[in-house]
């Protein structure tokens, strides 16, 4: 039999280990609590930053892949790529132009992608619905993007994780800008001005259902369906 000291120590660590276990319960909450309350803070900012800003629209060129096709001699080729890419881009354009009115927007090609990363945004050539080159200010990074792309890995897994935080520079987290990732769905999507995808609760994605022929949507009802999400969110 046990004795009765034995029985005290048997309880007291049961009792603490139960303590022990609250405590990690209750910091683990609080750590949730606030990615939450971090998350919804960088989307309160990004929403202002983009209704008092611009959105900037990335249109895919795929001008490294057209040079290397017409480096092969593929000229009927390479314009025929180009001119599908051409009214690709003029389809989003035209979409942008009639159903979206949250903010200005304004447009660039991919190649240029690496200059707005860095900052370099003179060497950038911004363009409006017309195709015509603007100037614009964008000192204080009052923007953000966008591109009909895939949803990125991560948050078309883990939607709502933690994919941004806050430094005394702005957001940060491992930049990307090539292009577009093969995986995840097609969608509309608005970034930051690293491109990195935005987490919830800001309405970062609408599906374009690209791979279902059936269910597909234009570019039209994509951007329609985002500025509707866009205002409902502010």
């Amino acid at each position: 039999m046990k004795s009765i000291s034995e029985s005290l120590k048997q309880s007291r660590m049961f009792y603490f280990l139960l303590a022990l276990f609250g405590v990690f319960t209750l910091l683990n909450h609080s750590a949730e609590a606030q990615s939450e309350k971090e998350r919804f803070e960088i989307a309160r900012t990004e929403i202002k930053n983009l209704k008092e800003g611009f959105l900037l629209v990335r249109l895919q060129t795929r001008y490294k892949s057209l040079e290397t096709i017409r480096e092969r001699g593929m000229e009927e080729k390479a314009d025929q790529m180009a001119a599908e890419l051409k009214a690709e881009n003029d389809q989003i354009i035209q979409a942008f132009q009639d159903e979206y009115d949250f903010s200005p927007v304004y447009f660039f090609n991919s190649e240029d992608s690496k200059h707005i990363l860095q900052g370099n945004y003179d060497e950038v050539t911004f363009f409006d619905y017309d195709r015509d080159s603007v100037k614009l200010d964008l000192s204080s990074d009052n923007f953000l993007t966008a591109e009909f792309g895939n949803v990125q890995p991560d948050t078309a897994r883990y939607k709502g994780s933690d994919v941004l935080r806050k430094g005394e520079d702005g957001l940060n987290r491992e930049p990307t800008y090539g292009g577009s990732t093969d995986f995840g769905f097609g969608a509309l999507i608005i970034m930051s001005n690293q491109f990195i995808q935005l987490p919830d609760p800001f309405p970062s994605s609408v599906r374009t259902f690209d791979t279902i022929f059936f269910l597909r949507r234009d570019p039209r009802k994509v951007v329609k369906r985002m500025n509707e999400k866009l205002f409902d969110f502010y």
